[in-house]
């Protein structure tokens, strides 16, 4: 699968609006980035991206509205 920046801001949007608990947002996140493809553009940023959502059901990291 490639993950896009569009699909990611889709993710996060769905959390945002209540569409997807925090720990399906996780879910989504430690498998697109382990074995996700990332585009030949801005492969970096969206990788840390979704590092970052990949640990954000953890007390020591959590999601800010910052993050977002």
């Amino acid at each position: 699968m490639t993950v896009t920046k569009q699909i990611v801001a889709r993710q996060l949007a769905a959390h945002l609006h209540h569409e997807r608990l925090l720990a399906r947002l996780v879910a989504w996140a430690e498998p697109a980035l382990l074995g996700g493809e990332m585009p030949e553009r801005e492969p970096g940023a969206i990788s840390a991206v979704i590092a970052r959502l990949g640990v954000a059901d953890r007390r020591a990291f959590g999601l800010t509205w910052g993050d977002c």
